[in-house]
């Protein structure tokens, strides 16, 4: 594999921990499609020590995680010193997506607006949480976070680079001095 371009990556999911003895790793799935990628043949980890390909010896479901093992991580010592890193693929390697469908990483410098056309600034980040994910949006240095739910978010238009919102009652208020 030649030079990898961060830029054009997905990361899919995040380990955990390892599995078991034999260098197996537990992998927290961010994707609603887990099952997709069980016939995945080779990752590359988001690590301190930078991106790394692997080949894949290995990728079931266990629950809502995966279990994984990776060609040349042998042992729980080793699987151990992959504990955080990023489990990222190739965009050639991503469930193609439905009409209205996209990446989170898409949203990310989209202008979002209300529906009255009141511009409130960018997607600077997405924070992922229990309940449901937030976008985080700046303008002028001042930053606000939007639920990402229905009756927030009200449309999507990725060709445009726009989001356009209905914010709840208050939501916006609390910005005011």
């Amino acid at each position: 594999m030649g030079l990898i371009d961060r830029d054009r990556l997905t990361c899919i999911g995040v380990i955990a921990s390892a599995h078991g003895v034999k260098g197996e790793l537990n992998v927290h799935p961010m994707t609603d499609d887990p099952a997709y990628y069980e016939k995945c043949e080779a990752v590359i980890l988001e690590t301190e020590r930078g991106l790394q390909a692997f080949t894949v010896g290995g990728l079931r479901m266990a629950g809502r995680h995966w279990i994984m093992a990776l060609v040349g991580v042998g042992g729980r010592d080793a699987a151990e010193t992959l504990r955080g890193a990023g489990v990222l693929l190739e965009e050639s390697q991503l469930r193609p997506m439905a009409a209205g469908e996209y990446f989170q990483h898409d949203l990310i410098g989209c202008a979002v607006e209300t529906l009255d056309g009141n511009l409130l600034g960018r997607v600077t980040e997405i924070v992922t949480t229990g309940a449901n994910d937030v976008l985080v949006v700046e303008l002028d240095g001042k930053a606000r976070m939007l639920p990402m739910v229905g009756e927030v978010v009200r449309k999507v238009e990725l060709e445009k680079r726009l989001i356009r919102i209905s914010p709840l009652p208050g939501l916006l208020e609390l910005d005011e001095p």
